[in-house]
């Protein structure tokens, strides 16, 4: 008689064997992927504050357009900038990614009625309410988070060629 080789715990074993190995190839994959995930969504979360930011900078030009036709007594000029900011100050209301800004953008958009009231009857009154507005989307411009860039960048190091 011949014996068999493939005894239940030569199987079990071998089977354990396999599965510790598997676990000690995965666990430190799966950790690594769970950071990159973590980092990937920081980096997301600046991205979308960063476009935001750039929106309310974009946003910004009718804004002066107006403040300069204002200054220059043309409110029909400023009227027609102001139309075209409060169109982008409703289209970044509208888009999910300025969730962020959303209490930013409807204090603006509550002002509208007094701005075009302002310019409408030519009240010098209107300049002073179109400049706090433009210092506000200043404030919403400048990041909280981000670091200072220092104001002069260190000398890159190098080495000298005999070493």
């Amino acid at each position: 008689m011949r014996r068999c080789l493939l005894k239940p715990q030569y199987i079990a074993a071998v089977i354990v064997v396999f599965l510790a190995g598997l676990m000690a190839g995965y666990l430190p994959e799966h950790r690594k992927v769970r950071q990159i995930n973590s980092e990937l969504r920081a980096a997301d979360a600046e991205l979308t504050d960063v476009r935001g930011r750039l929106r309310f900078a974009l946003m910004k030009r009718p804004l002066r357009e107006a403040v300069w036709k204002v200054e220059a007594r043309d409110y029909i000029g400023a009227e027609a900038a102001l139309r075209e900011f409060y169109t982008e100050v409703r289209t970044c209301l509208a888009r999910p990614d300025m969730r962020k800004f959303r209490t930013s953008l409807e204090n603006l958009m509550d002002k509208q009625d007094d701005v075009f009231r302002e310019i409408h009857s030519k009240d010098a009154h209107a300049l002073d309410l179109l400049k706090s507005m433009q210092s506000e989307t200043d404030i919403y411009i400048q990041s909280q988070n981000s670091p200072a860039l220092p104001a002069v960048l260190p000398a890159p190091q190098t080495k000298a060629p005999n070493e």
